[in-house]
């Protein structure tokens, strides 16, 4: 079965074509790299005055990228001390530092806690 076809008012078919300097696109390109978003997505959601991300720090991608590897582990053993599998839980509170590292790596992508 295939895919449902889109509602026709969503159907994104019409081609504007806009001239840019060079100077114009290259900037364009960086500001739509900082935001990790594909040139034209950037330059439609710029026109059409859509609300941008804030560009999220490469320290922090890198950071966040080590709490999820560490959220995974942790996410492992809870589960583990759920089933009864895992001797002497930590005193600490699993669900609550769970809680706080996904808020600590939303926070680092600069989404909203």
């Amino acid at each position: 079965m295939g895919r449902p076809p889109k509602d026709p008012t969503h159907v994104r078919s019409l081609r504007v074509h806009v001239r840019f300097s060079a100077a114009e696109a290259e900037l364009l390109r960086e500001l739509a790299a900082q935001l990790r978003l594909p040139l034209r997505t950037y330059v439609r959601k710029a026109a059409l005055g859509a609300r941008l991300p804030v560009p999220v720090p490469t320290v922090n991608l890198a950071l966040a990228r080590d709490l999820a590897r560490v959220g995974g582990n942790l996410n492992q053993y809870l589960h583990a001390v759920h089933a009864g599998k895992a001797s002497d839980p930590p005193a600490i509170d699993l669900l609550q530092l769970q809680s706080l590292l996904a808020q600590v790596r939303r926070q680092l992508r600069g989404e909203a806690p």
